[in-house]
């Protein structure tokens, strides 16, 4: 039997065939809704800390529920990739760094960068703005 004969059999078996059995789905089919939600959530946050400093209330509990709905959807994120078959302690760094999550994420899942762009902008665009809040409430 030939290389090329074998390579058939291999591929007219399956074994090169993407999986998808509702659990192992190809790479383009994973859901991204769960990311951007899990941004759009960090960035909420942002806004409501923000709008609790102006007001001088303390935004303890504001974080706490903040960080409850991150961490639901998180897991969502991460239910959504495991069905696609990919595993790895990486996942992990979406509790605690969501920088380093979104990163691994992305070369490992769909080599879309946009989440953490995203992230980094709205990021910086938060430190940038508490800067301003801090020195307008020197001057006055």
């Amino acid at each position: 039997m030939d290389f090329n004969n074998q390579q058939n059999n291999y591929q007219n078996n399956g074994y090169n065939q993407p999986k998808n059995n509702g659990y192992n789905q190809p790479m383009n089919r994973i859901n991204n809704t769960f990311v951007w939600l899990f941004i759009v959530i960090c960035i909420t946050e942002y806004m409501f800390n923000w709008g609790a400093v102006l007001l001088g209330v303390s935004n303890t509990l504001v974080t706490m529920i903040f960080a409850l709905f991150k961490l639901i959807v998180f897991f969502l994120d991460w239910n959504e990739i495991k069905k696609a078959g990919i595993r790895g302690a990486w996942v992990w760094w979406g509790i605690f760094i969501v920088p380093i999550y979104l990163l691994f994420r992305a070369m490992r899942v769909d080599n879309k960068y946009a989440p953490l762009i995203t992230w980094l902008i709205c990021w910086v665009i938060g430190i940038l703005i508490t800067v301003f809040i801090a020195i307008i409430a020197s001057v006055i």
